[in-house]
C-alpha cells in the first residue's frame, strides 16, 4: 500500500501533497482541497479481467488518475476541470519484464511540455 500522502509535482510551484481520503480492496482515493476552493484528486486502482481474445488469459489492469477542479475566481475566472490517467495491463501469468520499459516509455513520452501542448492541439 502507499503511503497515506503522496507527493505530486505540480508545475513551477514545485509540488503538492495529497492525503488519502478512501481505501477499500484495490483502490485508493486521495484530495487535496486548497484553501481557493480547489480541489486535486488522485485514484489509484486495480483489476483483472478475462481477456475473450484469447483463451484462459487473465489480464491484470492498473489505472491512476489525476483530476484538478478549480471553481473559478470571480467572472474572470470561469469555473473549469482537467484530467488525466495512465493506464497499463499485462498478462497475470508473465513475468514480461517488458512491461515496465513500456509503461516508463509512455510516461517519459507525456513529460515534456512540448510534447503535451501538441497533443493538446490536435497532433497525433
Amino acid at each position: 500500500m502507499f503511503a497515506n500522502t503522496i507527493p505530486v509535482f505540480w508545475g513551477t510551484s514545485g509540488g503538492l501533497t495529497v492525503t488519502r481520503i478512501n481505501q477499500d480492496a484495490y483502490s485508493s482515493e486521495y484530495r487535496l482541497r486548497s484553501s481557493n476552493g480547489d480541489v486535486t484528486s488522485l485514484n489509484i486502482r486495480h483489476s483483472k479481467y478475462s481477456d475473450k481474445s484469447r483463451a484462459g488469459i487473465s489480464v491484470d489492469r492498473h489505472n491512476v488518475e489525476m483530476t484538478y477542479v478549480h471553481p473559478g475566481d470571480d467572472a474572470s475566472v470561469q469555473p473549469y476541470k482537467a484530467k488525466a490517467y495512465l493506464v497499463f495491463e499485462t498478462d497475470s501469468n508473465s513475468s514480461n519484464p517488458d512491461f515496465k520499459n513500456v509503461v516508463r516509455g509512455v510516461a517519459e513520452f507525456l513529460s515534456s511540455d512540448e510534447t503535451i501542448a501538441r497533443l493538446a492541439a490536435w497532433e497525433s
